[in-house]
């Protein structure tokens, strides 16, 4: 069985990011938005250009175990924006800087899937590449202004499937980790 494969940081019910939306929805009347669930929050660092076998996604992991040694950073957040969707909707991110411990783990990431033979998706190619977390399927209008400020904390790398989180590496240095 084979299956779409990534790695992705987690903000599941970041509460930064719940308060930006909060914000949104109290001072914007833009009509119905489908707003991304809390719970799949996430910024994309590289994915899968085709669907992967069970053999390359436990090769992933036990190359990856480096991750679960990075220190956790912060990834200042600057501005909205709009990015047009794979069904022509457009969608309402939220862009963050490209911080240097972020673009090294990005591209240490790519390095481990172009090792292991895998296609890399389009936009999680390094060129094209920037970080973002979607927080509408669907957006009418332009972007709003960004009200300056904010920044989300990257305490976390997960192995992810559309469906599924299949590993989840925490970082040094994160909440709760004892440190």
């Amino acid at each position: 069985m084979e299956t779409d494969v990534g790695f992705a940081v987690s903000f599941a019910s970041d509460p930064v990011l719940q308060g930006v939306v909060d914000q949104l929805q109290r001072h914007m009347n833009a009509g119905p938005l489908e707003w991304h669930h809390p719970g799949d929050w996430h910024l994309s660092l590289v994915y899968a250009a085709e669907p992967q076998p069970q053999s390359v996604i436990s090769r992933l992991i036990d190359c990856a175990a480096w991750l679960a040694h990075l220190p956790a950073f912060t990834v200042p957040l600057t501005r909205y924006a709009i990015w047009e969707t794979a069904t022509g909707d457009k969608g309402l991110v939220v862009i963050g800087e490209m911080v240097p411990p972020l673009v090294d783990v990005q591209r240490r990431l790519v390095r481990l899937l172009e090792a292991q033979g895998i296609p890399l998706n389009l936009w999680t190619r390094p060129d094209m590449w920037w970080p973002h977390v979607s927080l509408a399927l669907s957006f009418p209008g332009e972007a709003p202004s960004w009200p300056a400020g904010g920044a989300l904390t990257v305490d976390n790398v997960c192995l992810t499937t559309p469906t599924a989180v299949l590993r989840r590496w925490d970082l040094p240095g994160a909440a709760g980790d004892g440190q």
